[in-house]
């Protein structure tokens, strides 16, 4: 068997980006209404013209289903890791710009939140970016996991999609070491 480390990684990251990106659309289109919640908290969070509202708001949903099916088709696993890398990008840069401009609105980056965006959710989409770019830097250097046995590549998926989940959940992860306030007696 011929593979390389990359190789192994990169489906790792296909892995964990689609079940990133489909959590992410689905979160914003599973139920009723949520769609219309993502799209109205739009203006509150970010400096969008209204008129944008809607079209921005599409955009983003069909690029997230777009990502979460394009990254584990092989010809198109090039495109699906750079648009990945784009929007992690964006989102990123959204959520900084929400940051310092202190708003209180919930991030709808995977459903509905009840905290606003901090440092960690900067960390958790940088993350995800450097999962792109390795992705993207693999499926050029390496098209398709060939010579992987299909046990070695559902293992690297299933490892990607555990990864997926627990960088979405950063943020709640990281409450869990917050420090507790005691009752004063």
């Amino acid at each position: 068997m011929n593979t390389n480390w990359l190789t192994w990684l990169t489906v790792a990251s296909q892995g964990a980006l689609c079940v990133t990106f489909a959590m992410a659309a689905g979160s914003k289109t599973a139920k009723v209404g949520a769609f219309a919640d993502f799209r109205d908290s739009l203006p509150r969070m970010l400096p969008v013209p209204r008129r944008w509202v809607p079209a921005v708001a599409s955009a983003v949903v069909l690029a997230e289903v777009t990502i979460a099916v394009a990254v584990v088709v092989p010809v198109l696993m090039v495109a699906a890791f750079l648009l990945a890398a784009l929007m992690m990008a964006v989102f990123t840069g959204a959520i900084v710009t929400m940051i310092r401009r202190g708003s209180v609105e919930p991030c709808h980056c995977f459903g509905v939140s009840s905290r606003p965006p901090t440092r960690i959710d900067v960390v958790r989409n940088l993350a995800l970016f450097g999962l792109a770019v390795l992705g993207l830097v693999g499926s050029v250097a390496s098209p398709g996991p060939t010579g992987l046995p299909l046990a070695a590549v559902a293992l690297c998926a299933v490892a990607g999609g555990v990864l997926a989940l627990l960088v979405v959940n950063l943020a709640e992860i990281a409450d869990l070491w917050k420090p507790t306030s005691s009752a004063s007696s």
